[in-house]
């Protein structure tokens, strides 16, 4: 049988599809191994046999990727282990932060602590118990100053243990999950006055030697001095040199998405290739003073050796991500092929690195830095050698020449950002929903200034650093200069009006028809053919129907008509889902209503019928800074939906929990007409809100201006509170504030009603059904202020009399005396903090609710 020429592709293919597996359907450890011990017998048999099999081993994989992420996806957790102490008791928690905090200005911190030992804050005279595994602390700082807390340090809070809990919307980021990846079960959320350092770290050096050196460096980098970007610079060069990238500030941050080069922020092939081209080229120099290298051919292959030590520590400083591990694995496998004087594969030498990679993580399958990294890196593989600029034992092409290498190395450079851009393309929609529009002009500018200026001089004030300060400070200086005006760089063009736009997902169907569309557009024209399953053992026999199937496989194919079949196939797919959405989005004839989970809070999108979307609040936490769930929760729900503009948002009040989560949604959809009652609130989120209508030109009415009654596509709207003279009766009635000014709106369509109430409390309630009595009947209801017992009072839920209720409570849910009065009355209850959030799908004739979580299938 001829050779396949990269044989670990499928081995890694093979690996990834059981890690993915085991991933969405986790648990069957006896099955997985079951099949796993099956195959292994299967390839036994076919050794002793001198036969060929493709299935056992493919199978043999395909069973240890899905063992392999079980830890992870079906974790079976030991007696000891912290998850076990998530209860509502409050402890005294000893442990040692394992890495540096992530930083959120002045808000907070993210602290992960391990090392742990614990007892109950009420048994003080208990001693303290060791527990296995790791916590994640968020640290919310008091007014005053708190302390700050360093990767070693041992640390004392008082808190109560917590599972963490997801968002459950679809399109909504897996946060336990993702933790999960990260070896963390346990979270908690502390005030910063409940935390106290015991001992800093430069008393454990012994126990975290890497982290501490990695804090001396950040500590270097805050003593520089360049102008007036001192904070940008300082961020940026902490993610350059040692991988800190939570103290860049989020408008630089976004700037750098902007324009296409966020890439610079992580360390990848581009940092670890310079660190490796330059050492390299140090040492054979070093090398070839001395005639004993040179008389036995041994400057390079000594060079070699001698680069890996560099690159290692290198990687280690800077954390060692996954675009850190990969580009740590390739290098070194070039530097062992000069070391053994063997011709490598380039592709075969990216399956070696994602192979070791998930070999030793499973789970860095799953993390977007993995995903963006090996795809730009295959498709600049991939690209270059179809257009012959690199050489690989499969095109046998090499250029020649001082002149010829020149041109190569300018159009590779151009090449480079186009192919990137390709094979990150879908990914970065999946995950960010932006495009640059700008990426590949931005990246030739700045990618000289910063990868092959600005870390070479930042890792040379490292090396300097030991040796002498004031030197290492001078260098350190110099790239902060040079990183100021890259820095300029990239914010005048991210200020470029369409430098980026924010556009809906990918779905994992589209970005299929994405890559096959595209990688078989380098096949259109490749001569040669392929048998689809290659040659066929002699041993192997067939009959009957299977001969000709055989045959048929066996007999080559032109390789441009596998492409051109490919290609018509995923033209047709993605066409499918063009009209699909078009169709799902503008020719539906039905109404349907989102009830997001946004914890408690409240934020409904209304699909209306022909393509209409209202969206009433959108949430929100308490500081923005720290979690955004306009960003992190309501707008992907929307992209995911193929969502883009909104005919109308509605802020029933200025409160936190409904005003927070439209500050992002107003910045990035195009929203046609917004609503709110009039009040104003005296917060830095309120004021973003309206600088950000404002920036927009978003059409504000004045409240009085605001139509009671309104049809949109079929589904009359009417604004039944607060009155048009409120701001008028509150002078007198005092109980007129805040929740008691919601807007309380009623949606009808067809046969069929819907009540939304914001946070109205029992007063408000009382002027509704004294005003409007069986005109509040409705057969859905949101119930009002989140389930509270201060509303869904008595006369209140007599009048709407609802068939179906809708809560969103947040973790405690709705007050059980709220939940008795509901069930006395027989009707159905909703909770978006149970099962996910709540979706409502009417024709005017028949009711659909039902609860749907969220599914990344990436």
């Amino acid at each position: 049988m001829k050779r396949y020429p990269r044989p670990v592709i499928p081995i890694l293919l093979a690996l990834i599809l059981g890690i993915f597996i085991g991933d969405r359907y986790p648990g069957y450890r006896e099955m997985g191994a079951a099949a796993g011990l099956f195959a292994c017998g299967g390839i036994l048999i076919f050794i002793l046999s001198e036969k060929v099999s493709l299935f056992f081993p493919i199978l043999c994989l395909t069973s240890l990727g899905y063992l392999s992420i079980q830890p992870w996806s079906s974790p079976q957790f030991h007696p000891e282990h912290i998850i076990h102490r998530a209860d509502s008791t409050l402890y005294s928690i000893l442990g040692v932060v394992e890495r540096e905090p992530e930083e959120f200005g002045d808000q907070g911190a993210v602290l992960i602590i391990n090392s742990i030992c614990l007892r109950p804050e009420s048994d003080d005279r208990r001693p303290y118990e060791s527990v296995r595994g790791k916590i994640r602390v968020a640290l919310r700082r008091d007014k005053g100053g708190s302390p700050t807390a360093h990767a070693g340090d041992t640390v004392l809070i008082s808190a109560r243990i917590r599972i963490p809990k997801n968002f459950n919307n679809p399109g909504g980021f897996d946060y336990t999950r993702y933790l999960a990846f990260e070896g963390i079960w346990a979270v908690t959320y502390i005030s910063s006055k409940h935390l106290s350092v015991l001992a800093e770290s430069s008393k454990n050096e012994k126990s975290m030697p890497v982290e501490i050196l990695r804090k001396k460096i950040s500590d270097q980098i805050d003593r520089i001095t360049v102008n007036k970007q001192n904070d940008e610079v300082k961020g940026v060069l902490k993610a350059l040199i040692i991988g800190y990238k939570s103290e860049i500030p989020p408008t630089l941050r976004e700037a750098f998405n902007r324009t296409g080069v966020s890439h610079l922020l992580a360390i990848s092939g581009l940092h670890m290739g310079i660190v490796s081209g330059v050492s390299f080229l140090i040492f054979a120099w070093i090398l070839s003073r001395w005639d004993v290298f040179l008389w036995h051919a041994w400057t390079k292959k000594g060079a070699a050796i001698l680069t890996f030590f560099p690159l290692f520590v290198y990687g280690v400083l800077s954390g060692m991500s996954p675009s850190t591990q990969r580009a740590l694995i390739m290098v070194s496998v070039f530097l062992f092929s000069v070391l053994f004087q063997k011709e490598q594969d380039i592709l075969n030498t990216l399956a070696v690195a994602a192979l070791v990679i998930l070999i030793i993580h499973p789970p860095a399958l799953f993390s977007i830095s993995f995903q963006l990294s090996f795809s730009a890196v295959f498709f600049i593989i991939h690209g270059l050698l179809k257009t012959r600029i690199v050489h690989s034992p499969e095109t046998g092409y090499r250029e020649r020449g001082r002149m010829n290498r020149i041109r190569t190395g300018l159009v590779s450079f151009f090449l480079v950002s186009i192919y990137a851009t390709l094979g990150t393309f879908p990914l970065i929609l999946h995950h960010f929903n932006l495009v640059s529009l700008i990426s590949p002009m931005v990246n030739m500018i700045v990618v000289p200034i910063i990868g092959f200026l600005v870390v070479p001089l930042g890792l040379l004030s490292v090396l300097v650093f030991p040796i002498t300060d004031s030197v290492s400070m001078l260098i350190l200086n110099g790239a902060g200069l040079i990183l100021s005006k890259g820095i300029d760089v990239v914010s005048f063009f991210s200020g470029w009006p369409f430098a980026a736009i924010k556009t809906v997902s990918f779905s994992f169907f589209e970005m299929l028809c994405y890559y096959v569309l595209v990688l078989t557009a380098f096949e259109i024209k490749r001569s040669g053919s392929v048998s689809l399953i290659g040659e066929v053992p002699s041993s192997i026999k067939f009959k009957g129907i299977l001969q000709k199937i055989a045959t048929g496989l066996i007999k080559p194919i032109p390789v441009k008509w596998i492409a051109r079949v490919m290609l018509l196939l995923a033209f047709f797919g993605a066409s499918v889902d063009i009209l699909f959405w078009i169709d799902h989005r503008l020719w539906h004839d039905d109404l349907r209503i989102t009830v997001m989970d946004v914890g408690k809070g409240n934020s409904i999108l209304m699909e209306l019928p022909r393509g209409g979307n209202i969206l009433i609040d959108g949430g929100g936490s308490a500081d923005n800074s720290i979690f955004d769930v306009g960003e992190r929760v309501v707008a992907p729900l929307l992209w995911r939906k193929k969502i883009t503009s909104l005919d109308a948002v509605i802020l029933s009040h200025p409160n936190s929990d409904h005003l927070n989560g439209l500050i992002h949604v107003v910045k990035h959809f195009q929203v046609k007409e917004l609503w709110t009652n009039g009040e104003e609130a005296d917060t830095a989120a309120y004021l973003k809100f309206i600088q950000a209508i404002k920036d927009r030109g978003i059409f504000m009415p004045n409240f009085e201006d605001v139509p009671r009654f309104l049809e949109i596509h079929g589904v009359a709207f009417e604004v039944l509170y607060p009155p048009c003279d409120y701001a008028e009766k509150r002078k007198t009635e005092k109980w007129r504030r805040d929740n008691n000014n919601s807007f309380v709106i009623k949606a009808g369509f067809k046969t069929h009603t819907f009540l939304f109430p914001g946070d109205i409390t029992q007063r408000a309630e009382k002027a509704l059904f004294e005003e409007y009595g069986s005109r509040l009947k409705s057969l859905v209801l949101v119930s009002p202020h989140h389930g509270s017992n201060s509303s869904n009072t008595d006369p209140f839920l007599n009048a709407v009399d609802p068939q179906y209720v809708v809560f969103s409570s947040g973790g405690k849910g709705p007050h059980p005396a709220v939940m008795t009065r509901y069930h006395r009355r027989g009707a159905q209850l909703f909770s978006t903090d149970v099962n996910g959030a709540v979706s409502i799908m009417s024709d005017g004739a028949s009711l659909k609710i039902e609860t749907v979580k969220g599914s990344n299938l990436i």
